[in-house]
């Protein structure tokens, strides 16, 4: 309750649409309520991370529900939008004179996830571009976290590539360096002065 930032990655739309689950759950394909939106708002949540795999589960017109919603609700978000224009936005936060600068981005999508010029969807990932401008970031002043919905797997151990690319982004200067996508509980460690969680 009195954390200054109250991050969640929000992988699912908030759809009108969303059918009530019934088991067997044989499908992994995911969406919630509208009426549990409220729970971002109990839970102080004020940055929302949209680079998640399943934002586009439910489709297109369900992803821009959920899209209104959070932008009705006022809570910042970043990594995904309304459109790739909006989607590579990285979001400025200011805090009792620090300015954070929150990026996020997908790796793996799938394709249907990325956001396009004319349709919604997450962040894809440019790692060249990212590393460039978290640098650019540093010169000014401001502080660089990086989130990321990378590849997935169910071990306690980052995989190589998973390590390669957030410790790349640590080592330009990021001083958050996080993922988003795990199914397992995963390592964290430092690099240099940054802290990286897998």
């Amino acid at each position: 309750n009195e954390a200054d930032f109250v991050h969640i990655s929000n992988e699912v739309a908030f759809t009108e649409e969303c059918p009530v689950p019934e088991p067997p759950f044989s499908a992994s394909r995911f969406c919630s309520r509208p009426k549990y939106f409220e729970l971002l708002d109990y839970i102080g949540a004020n940055v929302i991370e949209l680079t998640g795999n399943h934002l586009m589960d439910y489709g297109e017109d369900a992803f821009q529900e959920m899209m209104a919603t959070l932008q009705d609700s006022g809570i910042d978000y970043y990594g995904g939008g309304v459109n790739l224009e909006d989607a590579i936005k990285p979001l400025s936060v200011d805090h009792h004179g620090n300015q954070f600068v929150f990026f996020g981005c997908n790796i793996p999508g799938p394709d249907n996830v990325f956001a396009t010029d004319d349709y919604g969807g997450a962040n894809p990932c440019d790692m060249e571009a990212l590393v460039e401008e978290v640098e650019q970031v540093l010169t000014t002043g401001q502080i660089p976290v990086v989130t990321f919905q990378h590849y997935e797997a169910c071990q306690i151990e980052p995989m190589s590539k998973q390590r390669i690319d957030m410790n790349r982004l640590a080592e330009a200067g990021a001083v958050i360096v996080s993922g988003s996508q795990a199914h397992c509980a995963q390592g964290m460690t430092f690099v240099g002065d940054s802290f990286v969680h897998y």
